[in-house]
């Protein structure tokens, strides 16, 4: 950047007919039109760019604010998520089981603890599109031709959706009866698995194959967000955790206290080694796994608006340095105005507007290329227009006194030329 930004001028001034450089700027003592012309060119591009990244600060800090609104459908407060990896340790399916049981009749019953339950998916906690999914084949629904079948899925215990505050619209909750014993396995459905398969129809009592199985639906709760806060509503369902939980499948436990559910960490822990010595477990609060889904939402918004504050610095300094330029470059012409009479607003007006002469296009430019690039990260918005008027207006308007302040300083000082030394000049 160094090389070319010496380099250019270099060429310009080589390049240079000294006929007309003298007939351009010897009187006036300036340096001519042409690199005027083209210092304002660069200063209305660095205000076109403050644009651009000002609007993308905008909408993304607007987008993810509008995600503060959003619920996920569970109540996710005093919750802490602790990932055990039983499955690597080579413990069956029966050993998981009867570690998850006695777990949570310990926790259950030390003072301080609200509830216990677990899952092998922890929701908004894992990344995008990883939930188990199935392959599902509907009773009495038939698939259009290029129509994707496979569902998202989880595996829950009795008391699941009590705990985590999901209501249940229809039909019952998994009981302990729902286990490997029960001659068929059970199955509860949200609201858009109802509504895409049976057409709003009581989705109790369909039959649902599932690979090698076949599922009775029981249930029908209301939808919650699974993978992020930001997700359209999409079809899930529950199994219970005795009938399809599997070695190679890890698990979560869910702990509810009434204060700082970190604090039972040392509790858990010890819980889980007198249990089995190989209860190794990973914990965080629920509400950070919430948070987390909305990493790329945050990520653009803060690194926009360093980005953003960086061009206006910029812009500003280049703007300031041009007026700046000009002034000095005109001192003759200025003392002779204020020789003649012109007051110290009008000077300042004149210094100023033409200030606005290099930001208004500037921005014109900025606004539409801004439109352009907020349509290319549009699926990232979250409830605001990529073309938001509020966004656009604030970020003129902000660059707009920037400019301002910037022409002003130069202006002020130009208002302070003593006629005489001008002249002399």
């Amino acid at each position: 950047a160094t090389v070319i930004a010496g380099t250019a001028p270099a060429l310009f001034s080589v390049r240079a007919d000294v006929n007309e450089a003298i007939k351009e700027g010897g009187r006036s003592g300036g340096s001519g039109t042409h690199s005027h012309r083209l210092r304002g060119l660069l200063v209305m591009a660095q205000v076109a760019l403050a644009m651009v990244a000002l609007v993308g600060a905008g909408l993304f800090f607007r987008s993810f604010q509008n995600t503060i609104g959003i619920r996920p459908g569970f109540n996710l407060n005093n919750v802490s998520v602790s990932q055990f990896y039983l499955s690597y340790a080579g413990y069956s399916a029966q050993q998981q089981w009867d570690f998850c049981r006695k777990l949570r009749e310990r926790l259950q019953a030390e003072p301080g603890v609200l509830g216990v339950t677990y899952s092998d998916v922890v929701p908004l906690g894992s990344p995008v599109g990883s939930a188990p999914w199935h392959q599902l084949e509907i009773e009495g629904y038939v698939p259009t031709r290029d129509e994707q079948m496979m569902i998202h899925r989880a595996t829950v215990p009795p008391g699941y959706f009590e705990f985590m505050g999901i209501p249940l619209l229809e039909g019952r909750e998994f009981t302990e009866r729902d286990d490997e014993h029960a001659p068929q396995m059970q199955m509860i459905v949200n609201e858009t698995f109802a509504r895409r398969f049976f057409h709003g129809r009581d989705p109790i009592g369909r039959k649902v194959r599932m690979e090698s199985s076949l599922a009775t639906i029981v249930g029908l709760v209301k939808d919650s967000k699974y993978n992020s806060l930001v997700e359209a509503p999409l079809p899930f369902f529950y199994v219970p955790f005795r009938q399809w939980f599997r070695p190679g499948l890890n698990f979560s436990v869910f702990l509810r206290t009434a204060g700082d559910p970190l604090r039972m960490t040392p509790l858990l822990h010890r819980e889980s080694l007198a249990l089995n010595q190989d209860a190794v477990f990973t914990t965080r609060l629920m509400a950070e796994a919430a948070t987390a889904s909305l990493y790329p939402q945050k990520v653009a918004a803060t690194l926009l608006s360093v980005v953003g504050l960086i061009c206006v610095l910029l812009a500003a300094i280049g703007l300031y340095s041009l007026m700046s330029y000009a002034v000095s470059q005109r001192t003759q012409e200025l003392g002779i105005r204020v020789a003649l009479g012109a007051q110290p607003s009008d000077v300042r007006g004149l210094v100023v507007r033409e200030g606005l002469k290099l930001m208004l296009p500037g921005l014109a430019a900025g606004a539409a290329a801004g439109i352009l690039a907020a349509q290319l990260v549009s699926g990232m918005l979250i409830h605001v227009s990529p073309a938001d008027p509020a966004t656009f207006a604030a970020a003129a308007l902000l660059l707009g006194l920037v400019g301002v302040a910037a022409s002003y300083i130069p202006a002020l000082r130009a208002t302070r030329i003593e006629p005489m030394r001008a002249l002399h000049c």
